[in-house]
């Protein structure tokens, strides 16, 4: 009876050893860490990897962000990061040979950085994009800041993460830089979406890592009598101006600018293909260009198509307004785009040399008015000037004819006589032109007599500040001048 006893307690032992052997091993290290640095947990035991599938991750994850798993069938590895501050408590795991009761970590705050995180819908359409926003500070703007694609991220999604910040604001007390990952799900039903990760290279070896929680998002289907590939946000089309008109056979660029609010440049649609075939338009390959840039959460999408053509018969011709069908989400309704139609003559090439060159000679003509208008403004405003100043009747003399030098032909040698005829013919009599007259051969030259300079000035105001009977004499003496200059250079 006494062996019988024993040979049982001896066989729970070995049984409560063997239990003890077979259990898994958990190790967790460190228990105290700042937000930004991982925690090492260790499972190793027999077969640990099939049970740890089997086990609820929901409640980790929550508080923890997996970021890294290796090991093999008997040992794993996991680094974990928290994703707050406070207690947090690693969940009691259990399955198979797994038997963890759960412990906390105390995970203090990172006061050299602050992450305001903008996480996407969980509701949107099939071909709709969505962004995840992360408004990142730093205490010390020697420290770089990196946003990056999650290593584990679901391939079933199309995204683009725009690495480069698209607000920045820097100073003394540190730096403040929003980032954006655009991403756009391509399947109806609901997809899970890995956070985008912040690194934080600071003065340390170790960088620091941040993550916002996992997001479930619900894709709808787009109403059933919509094709598949319609797009899906906001879209505006501007159409530059073509000419009024151009000539036959030349070489004309419709350009198009198609921007477009949070849809994929793939799902914009050709508006080439809506040109109509004409036996008098070549239509040629067009030129496409796109870009992509984020403002205030908004993913911005532009193409620049420039659509080459040439016209080959004379007549009056219409470019059709071309028509963009999009989706808008927020409405939840289907709305077109139209650009405006365009009216154009296409001319002989010869007709249109002719057209420019009575333009051009217009505009030239013109700004030869205006220079003369100017230039003979400028020559009673000098004349004035000298006439207040002169101290003789000599200097009074002088003024008048240069004055009617630089407005006239060539008359410095003439007497008060044959300059009077001259004004006349020119300008018409006055008054004041009579009394100048009579005040200069009163005065013969000599020492000025108030009543002459009064007389002068007063004259040299009552003159037009342009005459177009003068323009083509001061045509004239341009032309001579110009002579003159190239000439002297040769």
């Amino acid at each position: 009876m006494v062996n019988f006893i024993a040979k049982r307690w001896l066989m729970l032992v070995f049984l409560l050893l063997l239990t003890t052997n077979l259990q898994a091993k958990v190790s967790i290290f460190p228990k105290k860490v700042m937000l930004g640095l991982p925690v090492i947990m260790i499972i190793s035991g027999k077969n640990i990897e099939e049970d740890f599938k089997k086990i609820d991750k929901a409640e980790l994850k929550k508080r923890f962000e997996i970021y890294d798993i290796d090991g093999d069938a008997d040992r794993l590895r996991f680094v974990l990061y928290p994703k707050k501050t406070g207690n947090l408590n690693i969940p009691a795991m259990h399955s198979g040979n797994i038997k963890f009761k759960g412990e906390a970590i105390v995970v203090a705050e990172n006061t050299q950085v602050t992450i305001k995180w903008q996480p996407p819908k969980n509701k949107i359409y099939k071909n709709q994009q969505i962004n995840w926003q992360a408004e990142v500070r730093v205490n010390n703007s020697a420290n770089q800041i990196i946003f990056e694609q999650h290593p584990h991220y679901n391939s079933k999604l199309s995204y683009k993460l725009f690495s480069e910040p698209f607000k920045k604001d820097s100073g003394f007390l540190g730096k403040t830089e929003q980032f954006a990952m655009n991403i756009t799900p391509n399947k109806v039903g609901k997809v899970v979406v890995r956070t985008p990760v912040v690194k934080i290279k600071n003065t340390s070896s170790n960088p620091w890592l941040f993550f916002d929680q996992t997001v479930e998002i619900n894709v709808l289907a787009l109403p059933s009598y919509l094709p598949v590939a319609t797009p899906v946000g906001k879209v505006n089309v501007q159409m530059a101006s073509l000419p009024w008109f151009i000539s036959t056979g030349e070489l004309t660029n419709l350009h198009w600018s198609v921007s477009a609010e949070n849809i994929s440049l793939e799902l914009l649609p050709d508006l080439s293909q809506q040109l109509i075939a004409k036996p008098e338009i070549e239509w040629l390959s067009p030129s496409i260009k796109p870009s992509q840039a984020m403002s205030e959460g908004t993913n911005n999408n532009k193409l620049n198509v420039i659509q080459p053509f040439r016209v080959n018969t004379a007549g009056v011709f219409i470019i059709p307004s071309v028509r963009i069908t999009f989706f808008e989400p927020k409405s939840e309704q289907l709305k077109d785009f139209f650009t405006d139609q365009q009216l154009f003559l296409v001319i002989p090439k010869l007709l249109v040399w002719l057209l420019n060159i009575i333009i051009y000679g217009l505009i030239l003509i013109a700004v030869l008015i205006f220079a003369i208008i100017f230039w003979q403004a400028i020559l009673k405003y000098i004349l004035i000037k000298e006439l207040q100043q002169a101290k003789t009747s000599s200097e009074v003399w002088s003024a008048c004819l240069q004055w009617s030098d630089g407005l006239l032909i060539d008359n410095k040698n003439l007497s008060i006589g044959q300059w009077y005829k001259l004004i006349i013919a020119s300008f018409g009599n006055s008054f004041e032109l009579d009394k100048l007259i009579e005040q200069l051969n009163k005065q013969n030259y000599g020492q000025i007599n108030i009543k002459t300079k009064a007389a002068a000035i007063k004259w040299s105001k009552t003159l037009p500040y342009f005459k177009i009977k003068l323009f083509f004499i001061q045509l004239i003496k341009w032309q001579n001048y110009l002579l003159i200059f190239f000439k002297g250079n040769k």
